[in-house]
């Protein structure tokens, strides 16, 4: 049996978070997270960048 992902244990169940890396001069090499959750059909839902309003949704 293989290891559970350890990124998204700190998250509800069924939400997930994105990760990128902004490319501009001002801040190379930031972070930008979203959040989101899949629906019943697939698709994603976003609930927005702030984790503790994205929880209460």
């Amino acid at each position: 049996m293989r290891l559970r992902k350890t990124e998204n244990r700190d998250l509800p169940p069924g939400m997930y978070w994105r990760k990128r890396t902004i490319k501009s001069k001002k801040n190379p090499g930031k972070k930008w997270i979203s959040y989101f959750y899949l629906d019943k059909s697939g698709k994603p839902v976003p609930l927005g960048t702030d984790l503790n309003l994205a929880r209460l949704k």
